[in-house]
């Protein structure tokens, strides 16, 4: 049982490292951000690269990869209390990725924003409007999301 668990455990870091051992620049060289990003890795995905702590005033950061910057962008939930909001605003609510595949987005603009204990960020094609949630408490679906990543803090 033991050695089965070791075999398992070993093919599932293989699947899980051969596509970053696969993600390299023209230069040979690792290259995991930045605008050739998405031609050299597998599909699309998002990341969190600054999640500010609960308190903060500061804006929430990411990268979205194998996905087109003219065509796609965020859409960001936050959960305060006992309810899911969207960010930065509801009649403005999607955030736009840069040509580097970087986004940005205020999340506290009202309230009691600052204590979020949950964020929820969406990669949508930038022509859907997406959900709002004005205190729902339920996370708002949304099937035509290419991915999606959510974290606690």
């Amino acid at each position: 049982m033991k050695k089965l668990f070791v075999l398992v455990v070993f093919s599932w870091t293989l699947l899980l490292l051969i596509p970053l051992i696969s993600c390299k620049s023209d230069n040979g060289m690792n290259d995991w951000s930045g605008p050739n990003w998405d031609q050299h890795c597998g599909g699309p995905m998002l990341e969190f690269t600054y999640v500010p702590p609960i308190g903060s005033y500061n804006n929430l950061e990411g990268v979205a990869g194998q996905t087109d910057h003219n065509t796609h962008a965020v859409v960001v939930y936050i959960h305060v209390s006992s309810g899911w909001w969207i960010k930065p605003y509801a009649h403005d609510s999607l955030t736009d990725i840069d040509p580097g595949c970087n986004w940005e987005c205020d999340i506290t603009t009202g309230g009691i924003d600052s204590s979020a204990d949950q964020i929820a960020v969406f990669l949508i094609p930038n022509y859907l409007k997406p959900p709002g949630a004005n205190g729902r408490t339920e996370l708002p679906e949304i099937p035509e999301a290419l991915t999606m990543v959510i974290t606690k803090r």
